[in-house]
């Protein structure tokens, strides 16, 4: 019984690093979205995965300020 719960233990830790990981790819995948939403419009209903990021972004102004920020980096690319 004590290597199950070993072994499901350390799973549940591999889960939670991988979800720690992901988090900071998911915001900071907004934006390639935003260019990738300038160069096809169509792309424009995938907006609602990023509500969240939006959320706390329009609730913390700090928040707001860096975001805006990154999604101008990628203004700078050049559109097709």
């Amino acid at each position: 019984m004590e290597e199950h719960e070993k072994r499901s233990g350390s799973g549940c830790f591999i889960l939670g690093a991988i979800a720690f990981m992901l988090l900071p790819l998911y915001v900071l995948s907004v934006g390639p979205f935003t260019w990738l939403v300038w160069q096809c419009p169509a792309l424009l209903v995938l907006d609602p995965a990023y509500r969240p990021v939006y959320f706390v972004a329009e609730n913390c102004e700090p928040v707001m300020d860096a975001l805006n920020w990154y999604i101008n980096l990628f203004r700078s690319l050049p559109r097709n």
